[in-house]
């Protein structure tokens, strides 16, 4: 939880984040924007705000909550949550595929639906933190990201920048 309130206040206060003290260390990210990253960097720091409060409340909003919580313009970036029966239909269709073929469907891109984005914030899933973010130009800016550990989850982030307006990212 503790994390989750510092990230909170880095988001809010845009200060000058100091060395990280017990986690395992920063990654760095180049992200560029086709239009002013102003925005782009408004809305990133906008959704993991709105996360990282409910994350503190007592009760983890249900998944129909977080679409009535995150601004319509972010939801539209996920694909529509699954039915049970078309839920059921994907297993059985990965029930029945050989091995080669599941890796094949897996090294595809997928959207998510944002149930499956969202999982990724709850406690103890999480991997990653919000540290900084400085501007380098008008289509680019620097993501710093605080890591508990190696290897880490980063599809959730990146899944973030995308839907936030970012068009390319690349680790420095």
């Amino acid at each position: 939880m503790q994390e989750i309130v510092q990230e909170l206040e880095r988001l809010r206060n845009q200060q000058t984040a100091i060395a990280p003290g017990s986690m395992a260390g920063l990654l760095t990210y180049k992200v560029t924007c086709s239009d002013s990253c102003e925005t782009v960097i408004l809305r990133f720091k906008e959704i993991l705000s709105l996360i990282d409060e409910k994350a503190l409340d007592k009760d983890w909003p249900s998944d129909d909550d977080w679409h009535n919580i995150l601004p319509d313009w972010f939801t539209a970036a996920f694909e529509p949550e699954k039915t049970e029966e078309e839920k059921l239909a994907y297993l059985q269709m990965l029930d029945s595929m050989s091995y080669a073929e599941k890796l094949e469907l897996a090294s595809n891109k997928q959207r998510w639906s944002l149930s499956n984005w969202i999982c990724w914030f709850e406690s103890g899933e999480r991997e990653w933190y919000y540290w900084s973010l400085d501007s380098t130009g008008t289509h680019e800016y620097v993501v710093r990201l605080l890591v508990e550990g190696y290897p880490v989850a980063l599809d959730a982030f990146f899944k973030l920048l995308e839907a936030t307006g970012a068009d390319h990212f690349e680790e420095l």
